[in-house]
């Protein structure tokens, strides 16, 4: 269990709600609740057809998951010049989503958010 200096440093580390800049392409949001730490990734996909939607979806699972285990080596070397210790995140989550958002029977292209949201659990 983190003590309350811990939480707060976490806290810090992860906040984006003010203050931060994000990237235009894609976004990470995370969220404390108790030992658990819920990262949510988002980003908007675009596909030519419906054919290429499976292709593309395994390509945006991959660039997800990268993005994700860069956030969290990101947000524990933080975590470690804040407060003098590691930080231990188990994985005991993850689910991915596809939600169409635009799509018309005139045009092939179809207008997607990709969701990916991986819950870990603080082991310290």
């Amino acid at each position: 269990m983190l003590t309350i200096k811990q939480t707060n440093a976490l806290g810090d580390i992860i906040n984006s709600s003010w203050g931060r800049s994000s990237n235009d392409t894609y976004q990470c949001k995370v969220s404390l609740e108790g030992n658990r730490v819920e990262m949510m990734y988002s980003t908007m996909a675009y596909f030519a057809s419906e054919a290429a939607m499976s292709t593309q979806t395994r390509r945006l699972a991959d660039e997800s998951n990268d993005r994700i285990v860069e956030f969290v080596r990101t947000v524990k070397s933080q975590f470690k010049e804040k407060t003098g210790s590691g930080l231990k995140l188990e994985k005991v989550g993850d689910r991915d989503t596809l939600e169409m958002v635009d799509a018309s029977s005139l045009s092939p292209r179809r207008v997607c958010v990709f969701r990916r949201n991986v819950i870990f659990e603080i082991s310290n």
